[in-house]
């Protein structure tokens, strides 16, 4: 099943550089990427090293207010798609390989069982980024690196103990590694209709530029604001349970 339906600009050279909402001088990256990619050439393998950092950082339901501002990439060592998907289109454009947000919306109460109950708040907005990374002549979508290996280790015996197709934000069928090579996703699966976006989005630079598109026709309010301000510490000791393997 494809779940990409709007068209985006694909050319390489629309989603280089700064942007709305992405600043390469503020975030301090500069360093940590040319650490990262030291000794190697070729973009895949450079793009492959930066993804492989980010995802080996621990996932936790990250301040709102901090998780996509560039100035604060370089403090947070811990964070959730958000922040991870804005981590990791930074360090991507700071090595010259364009990259950009495909923003969708999903439906919360297939992917969060387990979490909070939002089956009264079904197909409002729960709005979410991949990144797409410019690769081997195509746009390749990804979000295994949101979740870090240990903990989607996890949550996913967590999921199949269950018997549900999804919960705690990850599909069963979902990965945690990315070869380079094509889509490699997480949160949903192309062969599970019922898990796929409700809505396709679009693409755009960063989460302020996909709010500037989209603030007063869908605002991001309800899901999102209850889910991370009000239910933050309990979402996060139930991931620290899971990894004990409580």
């Amino acid at each position: 099943m494809t779940w990409k339906t709007c068209h985006c600009d694909d050319s390489p050279g629309a989603w280089l550089g700064n942007a709305p909402g992405v600043d390469l001088e503020a975030t301090g990256l500069r360093a940590l990427a040319a650490g990262l990619t030291d000794g190697l050439t070729e973009p895949g393998e450079q793009a492959l090293m930066l993804f492989h950092h980010v995802s080996l950082l621990p996932f936790e339901l990250s301040d709102p207010s901090l998780r996509t501002a560039p100035r604060a990439l370089h403090r947070l060592t811990a964070g959730d798609g958000y922040f991870k998907a804005t981590l990791w289109l930074h360090l991507l454009r700071i090595g010259g390989i364009p990259a950009r947000m495909h923003w969708v919306q999903l439906e919360p109460a297939y992917v969060t069982n387990g979490l909070w109950d939002f089956s009264r708040l079904a197909g409002m907005p729960f709005f979410y980024p991949l990144t797409e990374v410019w690769l081997q002549g195509l746009w390749q979508s990804v979000d295994a690196y949101v979740m870090d290996p240990p903990l989607f280790g996890a949550v996913v015996a967590e999921i199949r103990q269950r018997k549900l197709m999804a919960g705690y934000f990850v599909h069963r069928d979902g990965v945690c590694t990315w070869d380079g090579r094509g889509d490699a996703l997480q949160r949903f699966s192309p062969s599970d209709p019922d898990s796929c976006p409700i809505r396709d989005m679009g693409c755009f630079h960063s989460h302020a530029d996909f709010l500037r598109a989209y603030r007063h026709a869908v605002p991001e309010t309800v899901v999102t604001n209850m889910a991370y301000e009000n239910q933050t510490r309990q979402m996060n000791e139930t991931f620290a349970r899971l990894r004990r393997g409580a």
